[in-house]
């Protein structure tokens, strides 16, 4: 891929690889087991989409070189409508969030085209989650849902793992005109967690069956916040008109919404 901001933050692999999936906790591999009858998670692949802001590119290079023929881009636009749409996930800003920052954390996800457990796999590593840092899920309508999630393991710093930022103080501001439209404003206070951070990732709940909106819902929100670990700013997160009853809460930091 393109490289951004002079980093390579995708490949996409075809040919024949080997996918092994061992948990460092017994109760995620005894789960394992149980769904697929056998000792031990491994699956067979011949395609792959990875989007990752680690070493993962210079491991490829050593490993071997691009193909001649060039990449399948269809693989590629394939992983993106998946997160945009069926998943919710807005993937690009969450990369933007590493690109832009100065100390960056190893994001990973690999979008895996199974042989034996099933064609839509996902494997992800992103040190910005709360909990359960490293999961693995199939995103196939017919079967959807995680096999595992756990935590990082090994010895890393306060700073490497963890939600980037908190909010410590929200106010709504919501009120009724007269024919009948709901308009609100969220103005929240984040505290930030982690140095140099860019790009502020946050969900709004969606509005109810019913409710015609004209607000934006946004995935991610990009200011200039300087380098301290801990620095606050106040900001309109968002701004929406809607007919219709709607609750105007979010919770500001998961970014499972693309909002588009």
């Amino acid at each position: 891929m393109t490289p951004v901001q002079g980093m390579v933050t995708g490949a996409v692999f075809a040919g024949e690889g080997h996918f092994v999936l061992d948990p460092p906790l017994d109760s995620e591999r005894k789960s394992l087991k149980l769904l697929t009858k056998e000792d031990e998670f491994s699956e067979n692949f011949n395609q792959a989409v990875l989007r990752f802001t680690d070493s993962t590119y210079d491991e490829i290079k050593k490993a071997g070189s691009p193909a001649s023929a060039g990449c399948d881009a269809g693989l590629l636009r394939e992983s993106q409508n998946t997160t945009r749409h069926k998943l919710k996930y807005n993937l690009e800003a969450r990369i933007l969030a590493e690109v832009l920052s100065p100390a960056q954390r190893g994001l990973f996800i690999a979008f895996i085209h199974g042989k034996h457990y099933n064609s839509k796999e996902r494997y992800q590593i992103d040190p910005d989650s709360g909990s359960e840092q490293v999961g693995f899920m199939t995103y196939d309508e017919n079967k959807m849902g995680d096999w595992a999630s756990f935590n990082i393991s090994g010895d890393h710093s306060p700073d490497a793992v963890g939600k980037p930022f908190r909010i410590e103080h929200q106010q709504l501001d919501a009120t009724f005109e007269k024919s009948g439209k709901l308009v609100g404003k969220a103005t929240a206070d984040l505290v930030v967690r982690r140095k140099g951070l860019r790009v502020v990732g946050f969900r709004l709940v969606p509005a109810p069956a019913g409710a015609e909106c004209d607000g934006k819902r946004p995935g991610a929100v990009v200011y200039s916040g300087g380098q301290e670990r801990r620095r606050r700013f106040r900001g309109h997160l968002a701004q929406s008109s809607c007919r219709g009853k709607e609750d105007l809460d979010h919770d500001g930091v998961r970014r499972q919404r693309s909002g588009r």
